[in-house]
């Protein structure tokens, strides 16, 4: 698919790319409004992904991560501090 325009750019709309690049020989296929494919497009994403419960098993997931990420930078934060610890007191 590829945009095309219409009326001067005045319309946008997407048509089969094959159709648009040869002309009357391509394949027919139709060309769909741009604004009503987008919509559809988009409001189907929106009910499939936007999910209450699907928005929250992914944000759960985000921050057992994050506090994963955190618990790790303290350890290593900690591990460091004791080296440098160390070091002062054989320095």
């Amino acid at each position: 698919m590829t945009i095309r325009t219409g009326k001067s750019g005045g319309y946008r709309y997407y048509a089969y790319s094959t159709k648009a690049r040869q002309g009357p020989t391509g394949y027919e296929g139709m060309a769909v409004p741009m604004n009503k494919l987008d919509d559809l497009v988009g409001s189907h994403l929106e009910g499939e992904l936007l999910q209450p419960e699907r928005l929250e098993t992914i944000l759960a997931t985000v921050l057992d991560r994050r506090q994963e990420q955190s618990e790790r930078q303290r350890e290593h934060i900690a591990e460091l501090n004791k080296s440098v610890h160390r070091n002062r007191n054989y320095g």
